[in-house]
């Protein structure tokens, strides 16, 4: 009886053995689960200063808009993910804690203060990229964050007159653009935003010479006119305001780039009568290198 239980197990476990051999052989065993792989994201800064990104792995499958396989603030040199089901994924990436900004489904749109005018904005990088994810395997991808937002900066230069007497220089530019779309696999309405309008509160620059505003803004809106409206107070209570057209100075303004867009122009403060403007702007132009920069638009 003893022999017949020894032998009974003895079979039992060489067929075990079989069934094990047999499954190294990935052409003898379908597995009706393949095993999970992972992906390790590293994020190219091109010399920007580092920070956290926000990281969304969306599944490449037949769902419009698919949940995200992760979605979470990942460290500044990227992050490993484990654990993903083999296919193909989309990375989509942005820097992390933007004020000022709501982001979501690929674009951007940039929040109002409390008179309705578009706040001046964080410095926002973004990018994307496809990965496809085997099991088993490592998957390497870089993702290249470029900017999205450009920093406006506007100086007008005192030509005549006495700048001291300028209680306050005010402004307001329109045709800014509100929304920017940088990754148009998100982004579910692709209609154009209205164009908004900045205020832009000019200060004396150090040496006196000058007026300066600056804001960060994401663009300026194609086909919107620009116009800046410069409210300028005395300090005997005196106002003048007078509008201007800036579309061809500003241009290149909606070509994002780390770089400052500068315009420029002179400011006249030769008072002759009672009756005369407060101010007269001339020259209006831009420094050299403002158009430079790589487009995000999608």
């Amino acid at each position: 009886m003893t022999h017949h239980h020894t032998l009974y197990h003895t079979l039992c476990g060489l067929c075990l053995l079989a069934a094990l051999a047999a499954c190294n052989d990935k052409e003898m065993c379908d597995l009706p689960h393949p095993h999970p792989g992972q992906a390790v994201v590293t994020y190219d800064w091109n010399g920007a200063q580092p920070q956290d990104v926000q990281l969304s792995l969306y599944p490449r499958d037949a769902d419009a808009q698919p949940s995200p396989a992760y979605a979470d603030v990942t460290p500044s040199d990227g992050i490993r993910l484990d654990m993903l089901a083999p296919g193909q994924y989309h990375a989509s990436a942005h820097t992390a804690g933007m004020q000022n900004l709501d982001i979501a489904q690929g674009a951007a749109t940039a929040r109002t203060d409390g008179d309705g005018y578009l706040a001046s904005v964080d410095n926002l990088r973004a990018g994307q990229t496809t990965l496809t994810v085997e099991s088993d395997q490592d998957t390497q991808a870089s993702i290249g964050l470029s900017p999205c937002t450009r920093l406006l900066r506007v100086t007008l230069r005192c030509n005549q007159g006495d700048p001291t007497r300028v209680q306050s220089l005010t402004g307001i530019l329109t045709g800014i653009r509100a929304r920017r779309v940088f990754d148009a696999n998100l982004a579910a309405d692709r209609t154009p935003a209205p164009a908004g309008s900045i205020r832009l509160d000019f200060a004396p620059t150090a040496d006196g010479t000058a007026f300066s505003a600056e804001h960060r803004v994401l663009g300026l809106e194609t086909g919107a006119a620009a116009r800046l409206t410069l409210t300028l107070r005395t300090d005997d209570g005196r106002t003048d305001t007078q509008t201007y057209d800036l579309r061809q100075a500003l241009n290149g303004l909606d070509t994002p780039a780390d770089t400052p867009f500068e315009a420029n122009a002179g400011i006249d403060l030769t008072v002759t009568s009672a009756l005369a403007p407060l101010f007269g702007i001339d020259g209006w132009g831009q420094t050299d290198g403002s158009t430079g920069g790589a487009d995000m638009e999608l």
